[in-house]
C-alpha cells in the first residue's frame, strides 16, 4: 500500500485542475502529521468547490485517536451544516 502513496504524488495533478469537487469536502490537518504534508493539503483545495480545510493547532496523523471528542464533534457540526445547506 505504501508504493501506491508514493506513486500517486510523483506527479502533481495540472494547474488550474480541469474539473472540481462539488460535494462539500472537509480536510482536518495536524501541524505533526508525518504521513501527510500540509502543503499537500492546501494544494488539494483547488480541486474542491465546497472545500474547508480546518488546521487544528496540535496533534499528528492519528488525530481522531488523539482527540475522539473534539474531532468528532468537528465532524457532526461540518455535516450538519452541508444538510442544512442542502435542505434550505
Amino acid at each position: 500500500m505504501i508504493n501506491w502513496y508514493r506513486a500517486a504524488y510523483r506527479h502533481w495533478p495540472p494547474d488550474p485542475p480541469s474539473m472540481q469537487i462539488s460535494i462539500p469536502t472537509l480536510i482536518i490537518v495536524a501541524p505533526n502529521d508525518a504521513f501527510i504534508a500540509s502543503d499537500l493539503t492546501r494544494f488539494s483545495m483547488k480541486y474542491l468547490e465546497h472545500g474547508t480545510l480546518l488546521e487544528l493547532p496540535s496533534g499528528t496523523h492519528w488525530v481522531l485517536q488523539e482527540d475522539p471528542v473534539g474531532t468528532s464533534q468537528v465532524l457532526i457540526d461540518f455535516f450538519t451544516e452541508a444538510r442544512e445547506g442542502r435542505e434550505g
